[in-house]
């Protein structure tokens, strides 16, 4: 196979919550079939218009903590629904598990999904019957075919109730283009911990975030990090019980990677697509990462960059608990 890819820069200017498509193309003047994905991030994505077929559905890990415009903490605390949790039913699956509905139909490792099950411990399930996992296994995959899993910080602990008795806890929202659950004040057995969250984006994209609680130990070394497929032939681990990285944020970007076949003297066509939903004000630059088994050139980065004007929004919420309150009176 032989790629003909247009490594063109592309630079534009966005409003908040605004969306810009790019035609885009990729050729094959070779003699056999051309393997070829196409990895985005926070801001961008390639979304195909012609009909090739996939032959293999991966991803692709990004690690950011340098903050914006990767890392967005999404406080869902007052707005999200607060899940229920069972920690004394941990080895009883129908009592471990909390099922919750999906907004759109979510592709994870070329499997629809409609519903998710979500874990008091850090752990997600997606389809099937699992077992319930209350205790992290050091290795990926774990080798459960009863469902897919994702991993954002599976581990052994339970909620902070004793210094945040109404915000500790596993909470949920849904938006028009993603999902969002949060774990809010998990600590391990050691009393060390940090919140976290997952978010789940309609065009396939997951991230992973995390949150430091103040004056307590970082908790994520005792943790693993990852995907797993329905399978367990195919997993991605990130951290097998290793400190975070946190530094100005942190967030880890699990950007599909799906190989499209592009046979002899074809082309795959379709839209690069710079949006702004997802981000602050600002000028932001980044690379379209094309991969293809071209054994000249495996990999080409397609150069794109934005400016992102206006002010975003501010949410105000209408009632604040403040918890118990002490009056006194002068005399």
């Amino acid at each position: 196979p032989v790629a003909v890819v247009d490594v063109t820069p592309i630079s534009t200017s966005l409003e908040l919550n605004e969306q810009k498509t790019f035609a885009y193309s990729v050729e094959n003047t070779g003699g056999s079939d051309l393997e070829v994905s196409f990895i985005g991030g926070q801001w961008f994505r390639f979304d195909e218009t012609s009909a090739t077929t996939i032959s293999k559905y991966n991803y692709h890990v990004k690690e950011e903590n340098s903050g914006e415009p990767s890392y967005n903490w999404l406080d869902i605390t007052k707005t999200g629904t607060k899940l229920p949790y069972d920690m004394n039913g941990e080895s009883d699956k129908t009592k471990f598990w909390t099922e919750v509905e999906l907004p759109f139909t979510f592709k994870y490792y070329g499997t629809d999904y409609n519903k998710l099950k979500v874990g008091y411990n850090g752990i997600i399930a997606l389809g099937g019957d699992p077992d319930a996992k209350p205790f992290p296994q050091r290795v990926l995959p774990i080798g459960d075919t009863e469902a897919a899993f994702i991993y954002p910080m599976w581990s052994a602990g339970g909620f902070d109730l004793y210094n945040y008795p109404n915000d500790a806890g596993m909470y949920y929202q849904q938006y028009d283009d993603k999902v969002v659950i949060s774990w809010m004040y998990f600590l391990n057995f050691f009393g060390w911990g940090e919140s976290f969250q997952t978010i789940l984006h309609k065009d396939g994209l997951i991230k992973f975030q995390y949150k430091k609680i103040d004056g307590v130990s970082d908790g994520t070394g005792s943790g693993i990090v990852g995907i797993e497929s329905s399978t367990g032939s195919q997993s991605i681990s990130i951290s097998n019980q290793s400190m975070l990285p946190h530094n100005q944020g942190l967030a880890y970007l699990i950007v599909p990677d799906n190989a499209h076949i592009v046979a002899p003297n074809s082309t795959i066509e379709g839209n690069i697509v710079l949006e702004s939903a997802n981000i602050y004000g600002g000028s932001f630059s980044d690379n379209l990462l094309i991969r293809t088994n071209d054994p000249a050139t495996t990999e080409f980065l397609k150069p794109l960059s934005v400016n992102v004007a206006g002010e975003a929004a501010i949410e105000v919420v209408s009632d604040i608990d403040f918890g118990d309150l002490e009056v006194a009176f002068d005399d």
